[in-house]
Parts: C-alpha cells; sequence; structure tokens
C-alpha cells in the first residue's frame, strides 16, 4: 500500500503549535500566577492545561494561515501620491541621470519642419531636479550637438569648442522653442504639476516585481497648457523614474515623447551652464544676437548640411582654390597622399607667427612622407598681396590658400590659430587641435614641447593607426567670422 503524501498545511500547523507549547513550558504561568494571588491573599487555583493548548492551537491556525494567504508578509505598499512624493525627493539628490529621448518625426513637421538635409536625431538628456542639459546627435560620426536652458526660460547653445551662444525667449527662433519645449525635462517641476495638478492613477497591469506605473491627467480645475498625460515608470526600491512618456500639447497638437534612463553618474554642476562646455578662450554671443548667429545655431540645431558644397564645385569636380602664386589646388581631394594636413594661421597673431619655425621643419620631415600640406588664411580681410608678404616675411614652403568664406574651416573644424585639422583620403578628419603643447596659456611659453601633438597624429594615421588623442585644445586668436 502507498503511503499517503504529507499534507504541507499539517505539517506547518505541527510545527507551530509544538513552537508554542515548547514557549509555555518555558515560562510556567500558572507558577507566576500563583505566587500573585499568594501576594494579595487569595488561594491559588489550579487552571486546567486544556485551556492553554486551546489558546496555542488558535494561534497557529492564525500564523498558518497568514502565511499561506500571504498578507502575513507583505506591508501596505504607499499609495500613488506618496510614491510621486518620494521620487520627487529622490530626484534632487546630488545625481545626474541620463535619459534616451525618442521623439516621433511628426512632431518636428508641419509649419515648422526644418531644410530638406536633417539626419535622423539621436538625443539624450541630463538632468537632476529642475536642470538639465541636451546631447543631440545627427549621425553616428557627427560631432554632439549641445543645449540646454537658464532659470529665466533663456536658451543656450554650444557653436564650436569655444564658441557658443545665450539668446532670450523673444530672440530665440520660432522651430527652436518648439523642439525645446519637446524635449524639455524639468522633473522636480513636472512631479509638482503631477501632484498638485493632476489625477493619478496606477495601471496594476502594466507593473512588474520591479517597476510601478503611475498615469497622471490633469484635472480640469488645474488644466497645464503643454501637458496632457503623463506615465511614469518608477523603480520599487530605488524611486527614480525609469521611464517617462509625456503627451505634451504644442501649437494646439499633441506629441508624445519617451525619456527612458540609461545611466546615472556623479553630478557635474558646471554642465548646466554654457560656460562648463566651452574651451579656453571662450566667447559667448548673447544680448542682441547677429542674424548670421542665429542662421548658424538653427543650423547646427537641425544638423542641416549642404550636400556636397564643400566637396563638389558646380561641374562635380573636387572644389579647388588657388594659391598666393595662382596655382590651382584640390586640398579636400588628395587620393594620392596619406593625409592632407590643413594649418590655420592668421598674419596679426603672435602665437600663430611663433610657430613658423615648427611648421618648416613638420613641412620638410612630412611632405617626403607623402603628407600634403596647406597653410589657410581664414582671414577674409587679408588680400593675395597680404598673404604673399606673411608667407616670404616667415619662409613657409608649403602652398598657402586663403579661406574667405570658411568653406575650409567648417569642414575642419577649426576656430583658432594656429590650428592644425589632419584629413585622411576619404575626407573624415583624423586630429584637430594645437600642433605642440609649447604654450602652456596664454603668456606662459615652455622651454620645449612636451607633446607635439601633430606630429604624433601624423605618425598614426601613416602607420595605419587610429590617433589617440583626435581633439586638442588650442591656445591662440580666434577665427574671424566669414563674409
Amino acid at each position: 500500500m502507498n503511503e499517503r503524501e504529507p499534507d504541507p498545511l499539517t505539517e506547518v500547523d505541527s510545527l507551530v503549535q509544538a513552537y508554542l507549547a515548547k514557549q509555555a513550558e518555558d515560562v510556567d504561568g500558572a507558577a507566576g500566577l500563583a505566587r500573585v494571588q499568594k501576594a494579595m491573599g487569595r488561594t491559588p487555583t489550579r487552571r486546567r492545561p486544556v485551556f492553554r493548548f486551546a489558546l496555542a492551537a488558535a494561534v497557529a491556525a492564525a500564523v498558518v494561515l497568514a502565511f499561506f494567504s500571504g498578507w502575513y508578509f507583505n506591508p501596505v505598499q504607499a499609495g500613488p501620491r506618496e510614491l510621486v512624493e518620494e521620487v520627487r525627493r529622490v530626484h534632487n539628490q546630488p545625481l545626474a541621470r541620463c535619459y534616451l529621448v525618442e521623439v516621433p518625426r511628426t512632431a518636428l513637421d508641419d509649419e515648422d519642419r526644418p531644410p530638406a538635409g536633417v539626419a535622423a536625431r539621436q538625443a539624450r538628456v541630463w538632468t537632476r531636479g529642475d536642470r538639465f542639459w541636451v546631447e543631440m546627435r545627427h549621425g553616428e560620426l557627427a560631432p554632439p550637438f549641445i543645449w540646454g536652458r537658464g532659470e529665466n526660460g533663456s536658451l543656450w547653445a554650444v557653436l564650436d569648442s569655444h564658441r557658443g551662444v545665450r539668446a532670450p525667449l523673444e530672440q530665440t527662433p520660432r522651430p527652436l522653442q518648439r523642439v525645446a519645449d519637446l524635449y524639455t525635462l524639468n522633473v522636480d517641476t513636472l512631479l509638482n504639476d503631477v501632484l498638485h495638478d493632476c489625477a493619478l492613477t496606477e495601471e496594476p497591469a502594466s507593473a512588474s516585481k520591479l517597476t510601478r506605473v503611475i498615469v497622471a491627467e490633469p484635472s480640469p480645475e488645474h488644466p497645464r497648457p503643454l501637458l496632457r498625460q503623463a506615465t511614469l515608470e518608477i523603480d520599487r526600491e530605488a524611486k527614480v523614474v525609469r521611464r517617462l512618456t509625456i503627451t505634451r500639447s504644442l501649437f494646439g497638437n499633441p506629441h508624445k515623447v519617451t525619456f527612458t534612463l540609461i545611466d546615472t553618474q556623479p553630478d557635474d554642476d558646471a554642465k548646466y551652464h554654457l560656460e562648463g562646455h566651452l574651451m579656453e578662450p571662450k566667447r559667448i554671443h548673447e544680448g542682441n544676437i547677429e542674424p548670421r548667429v542665429k542662421l548658424e545655431l538653427v543650423a547646427r540645431w537641425f544638423g542641416v548640411r549642404k550636400e556636397g558644397r564643400e566637396k563638389k564645385d558646380a561641374n562635380g569636380g573636387a572644389i579647388s582654390f588657388k594659391d598666393i602664386e595662382g596655382r590651382t589646388h584640390t586640398p579636400l581631394s588628395q587620393p594620392d597622399k596619406k593625409a592632407t594636413v590643413l594649418l590655420f594661421l592668421l598674419p596679426d597673431c603672435p602665437i600663430s607667427n611663433s610657430y613658423a619655425p615648427e611648421i618648416k621643419r613638420i613641412v620638410a620631415d612630412y611632405e617626403p612622407k607623402k603628407i600634403a600640406l596647406f597653410i589657410v588664411h581664414a582671414d577674409p580681410d587679408v588680400t593675395v598681396e597680404q598673404a604673399r608678404k606673411h608667407a616670404k616675411d616667415y619662409g613657409y614652403p608649403c602652398p598657402v590658400l586663403r579661406d574667405p568664406s570658411h568653406l575650409l574651416v567648417k569642414k575642419a573644424g577649426a576656430t583658432m590659430a594656429p590650428e592644425a585639422a589632419v584629413l585622411t583620403p576619404d575626407g573624415k578628419v583624423a586630429y584637430r587641435g594645437r600642433i605642440d603643447d609649447w604654450y602652456a596659456g596664454y603668456g606662459k611659453r615652455r622651454g620645449e614641447p612636451t607633446q607635439r601633438d601633430l606630429r604624433n597624429a601624423l605618425d598614426a594615421v601613416i602607420r595605419g593607426d587610429n590617433v589617440a588623442t583626435a581633439t586638442t585644445k588650442v591656445i591662440g586668436c580666434y577665427l574671424p567670422e566669414p563674409k
């Protein structure tokens, strides 16, 4: 005959009863009661053990029922409003959280659609409390475009490594205002609006063991112009927003934006300000901003590319430049060379002129190694005669070009003089920055350089290796704006 399987409920009940019985034996309640009655002048009475074991059995049954029903081990969880309040406190801690931003392309259509040539946008927003800054990329190899907002609603953006713009709301182009509203993530303000002006409901079906999902909708008594709905996916343990979906009303149309947490880092306060993203010397356009700077800002923001303009002329050939002697060159198309070096100089910059001896040595050392070198005058006011005199005074042995419209400047991403750019035969910028570290700062010059950055970059390209340090800070003079 097969033995019956033991009943788990009976086993647990037996264990609990045995434990309670042992506890009752260790503490003799009857003896204690007898001592108290004796002190009060009463005759002790003997209680029957039946009551004691009946009580133990009742307690054991209650414990077993609680164990199998689950409520004994689960504390009461906070309601949606209490949970959001805790999340708000956590998001004001000194930690920077990075969210990947997803915006449907239809959000940028209609009358504010940017010009043709805009690449697909990838964006990340770093935020802490009510502070944030955004990093956009218009392609895997494109440099990032960084922008943010000030406390007064002003918009700031990085134009290049040394230049930025800070525009008040009234001077910000309308398409930029629209995009900025979509990407803005003021967590503290959002959670405050959710707490005070929205009806909160929880979606148990959308939740998991790791997250809770709270849906916030503005109440009729407190309408929010830019918020139609917010869905917060909150980490149960860490109390941080893992995923946030906001439906915003912009220009009368609903646009859904999703923020997904991808990283957490120690907070860096400088990154929430324009100055924290620029290198010395810094130049910030603000106040009455020139139209050309506004156009540059819009172009950088939307990643506008002028297809082929930098490499092809109207006839489809490589764009050409005439040097100061009248000879024609195609510096952006040197297929028989291992690399092309563009050296951006200014005739009236003392630091730039002080590098003439090293530039001549570099030309002598690397031209035999199939490296093409060009000196580029980016100042539109420098004439051919002035450039010719400057080359003669300093003895430059390589071709000298003028770039008044900044075609070469934009291709290389140069902003200073003396600045070097190394271009590979396929047109990629392998290195951009200083020639070496001879200048430790303005007015601070070493006896000899300790890092010869341009030479190191050229040696790497010749070997077929990647350049270890692709960009370096330049000590020198700003390049003038093109005309």
